[in-house]
């Protein structure tokens, strides 16, 4: 019986050894819109999970060249307006999103692209260790 218990866990270790799980990959980030206010452009985005920094591009046609645009700011937009009913009476909420906003974008007309920096696998684990200490 013993020698049928270890050629067991030999099998079981041999099938299961050709398998390897992997996460899946993030999604990258995405532009959702472009809000054009005279000299103002403002990138509503989708954010990607895990993401150290952000780095946005522009280019005058959308053959290029791209290149690094640091005049954005992440900066607050008002969504919307909602009430909360308590038991105090009713409370205006407002609803805040935020976007990437270039304030002094040289041009009438532009193209963009973004990048993402991931997270540091430190990081990461540094935030996985505090978050469950929390």
């Amino acid at each position: 019986m013993k020698n049928l218990v270890v050629l067991f866990a030999g099998v079981l270790l041999q099938a299961t050894s050709g398998f390897t799980l992997f996460a899946a990959e993030n999604p990258p980030p995405v532009i959702d819109q472009i809000v054009v206010n005279g000299a103002q452009k403002n990138l509503r985005v989708t954010p990607a999970p895990g993401v150290q920094e952000y780095q946005f591009y522009s280019a005058p046609s959308v053959g290029g060249p791209f290149s690094v645009n640091t005049n954005f700011i992440l900066t607050p937009y008002i969504t919307g307006y909602s009430t909360n009913y308590t038991t105090n009476g009713p409370v205006p909420i407002t609803n805040y999103a935020y976007e990437w906003r270039n304030t002094n974008f040289a041009g009438n007309s532009g193209f963009f692209t973004m990048s993402a920096t991931p997270l540091s696998s430190n990081a990461v684990a540094l935030a996985t260790v505090l978050n469950r200490l929390a």
